[in-house]
């Protein structure tokens, strides 16, 4: 079997693999700890039968070969890896030992949860495990802990007096305080606008009181009462981890009614459970126009109960993609090894649609599904569909790291010499080799890209402003200036030997992008990869690729201007 094969292959691999730690487990523990992992996935983990359906693996019947592997192990580094490739061969976002590296950030958190049976857990740990790897275990206590990502939320409008767009692409508690501030300041500015377009593309999650507790009651005028359905192993050690958490039994008889169950749910191996929540009202709602959830396949965890949570109260059309799942439900529950001290956690429910089908399983289908090969490019597409006369998504330039995989590759031909025009080839061929080379991407000089017709391509292109003739053709569209003695975003950085990444709308396309790779000088495109770019618009180093600013392109007045992120 394949799948069987994979597993094995993944197993034996980390098996050969030799650590100079000495051992501090023996044979026996580890065994014993294995064994404790494997009966307790066996009694209290949800999710076999859609891991059967969706990869074709019977988990349980791997037992011998997961033993036969933790034997093989020579010390405690093998043994870890091990550990977590069992759990990672679960298939689940959520089935990991991070709570064992980051034991002490996860009992700051449920400190604030009030979670009893998650902090009784964790204080049976250790700090063994992530001093052995060096890992640096901090409990966060306080929001300024962790610094504020300005560049995971972007509020624009890209069709005045029309539509609005809130992009949103964590659900951090450490992003909320900050975040809902600059959303209510937006709102004010589009409260009048007919259609307010929430974009959670790529969102991953977090803390659902996010959404629940702030954003969407700064968007409703009611409270929203909404229903959610959870089948639990019938097993008093997943009990015992909802005893603190206000639930409703519900009858097999009553679940069974739903038409999409999934067929390994009965009434002896599940328990069943059901919450009531609210969502409500803001004191100072004055939005009242059409809202959207724009998602993708990527959304999941809270983001997804977010989904969820629109599309069964119908509080705004979900469009997009269908989903990732795993949204419907609490934290997933943390065991402990009894040997090793290793906290596991697994999801400890199968949160159900509303039609009874898995979540995990089925994810959540778009009221309207919008196809397109880029975050942006859906964006704008769904926008259309509001208004067609929209020409482009002012403002959502898609950041450096956000930019899609190039289709076309644009190397230069016109550098200051012909020896370095040949390093310049070279360097670029292994980046090619190595990051772009597919079987659709094209690989061209900038001669033959200014004869062909680019429309509908992403785009890398590579040299110094004037050595790359496409180059020089069309960045000078971007509000930046490039001269031989500085750059000029909002103020001059001087220098001779100034380097640029940026991204950009692709000249000949609505939809799609171009990032660039220039310098003033055709030297300091050698080594330009190795700046060390974000999650922004654009970069500018020195020779030496310490970056001096990094910044977004914002829409304003008709035309596009600099917003420095950081100098």
């Amino acid at each position: 079997m394949k799948t069987k094969n994979v597993i094995l292959t993944v197993i034996f691999t980390i098996m050969v693999v030799g650590f100079s730690k000495a051992q501090t487990l023996s044979e026996k523990q580890k065994m014993e700890d294995f064994e404790y992992l494997y009966q307790t996935l066996k009694d209290n983990y949800p999710y076999f039968g859609v891991l059967e359906r969706e990869q074709g693996i019977k988990w349980l019947d791997y037992k011998t070969d997961f033993e036969n592997a933790v034997k093989a192990t020579k010390n405690d580094k093998e043994f870890f890896k091990i550990i977590s490739q069992i759990l990672r061969s679960l298939h689940s976002g959520h089935a990991d030992l991070m709570p064992t590296m980051k034991r002490k950030m996860f009992i700051a958190t449920y400190k604030n949860m009030s979670r009893k049976k998650w902090l009784e857990t964790l204080n049976k740990g250790d700090d063994y495990w992530a001093e052995l790897y060096g890992f640096k275990d901090v409990a966060i206590n306080n929001k300024e802990d962790i610094p504020y990502d300005s560049s995971l939320l972007n509020c624009f409008i890209i069709d005045t007096n029309n539509i609005a767009v809130i992009k949103v692409q964590s659900f951090s508690t450490f992003q909320m305080e900050n975040d809902i501030k600059r959303i209510k300041l937006f709102l004010k500015k589009v409260e009048s606008y007919p259609h307010l377009i929430i974009d959670i593309q790529d969102n991953g999650g977090g803390n659902s009181r996010y959404w629940s507790q702030y954003f969407v009651p700064l968007l409703t005028s009611k409270n929203i009462i909404y229903k959610s359905h959870y089948a639990i192993r019938n097993s008093e050690f997943i009990k015992s981890y909802f005893e603190d958490i206000e639930w409703e039994k519900e009858s097999f008889e009553s679940i069974r009614k739903m038409p999409n169950l999934p067929t390994e749910l009965n009434k002896k191996d599940f328990f069943y459970i059901s919450g009531v929540d609210t969502v409500f009202r803001g004191k100072f709602n004055s939005f009242s126009g059409k809202v959207y959830l724009l998602v993708n396949h990527k959304v999941f965890s809270s983001a997804e109960g977010f989904a969820v949570f629109c599309k069964d109260t119908k509080w705004a059309k979900v469009v997009g993609e269908t989903t990732a799942g795993d949204g419907v439900g609490i934290d997933p529950v943390i065991a402990i090894l009894p040997n090793s001290k290793m906290l596991f956690r697994f999801p400890g429910e199968m949160g159900l649609n509303p039609d009874g089908s898995s979540n995990e399983e089925m994810n959540t289908i778009p009221d309207m599904e919008v196809k397109a090969r880029t975050n942006e490019e859906r964006l704008y597409k769904f926008a259309k569909t509001i208004n067609p006369d929209i020409k482009y998504i002012y403002h959502d330039i898609p950041s450096i790291l956000n930019y899609c995989k190039a289709e076309v590759l644009i190397y230069p031909t016109n550098e200051s010499s012909e020896i370095l025009n040949t390093k310049i080839k070279k360097y670029i061929d292994r980046i090619n080799s190595k990051f772009f080379r597919t079987p659709d991407s094209l690989y061209i000089a900038d001669t033959t890209a200014l004869k062909m017709d680019l429309k509908g391509y992403n785009i890398t292109c590579y040299g110094s402003v004037n050595g790359n003739l496409w180059t020089k053709k069309y960045i000078k569209e971007l509000p930046i200036e490039i001269t031989s003695e500085y750059i000029k975003t909002i103020d001059n950085i001087k220098g001779d030997k100034l380097r640029l990444i940026t991204s950009w709308f692709a000249p000949q396309s609505e939809g799609f992008y171009v990032r660039f790779y220039t310098a003033q000088r055709s030297e300091e495109i050698l080594g330009i990869n190795s700046i060390n770019h974000g999650m922004t618009n654009y970069v500018i180093s020195n020779e030496k690729n310490k970056p001096l600013e990094y910044g977004n392109y914002i829409y304003q007045k008709g035309k596009y201007a600099i917003e420095v992120s950081e100098h």
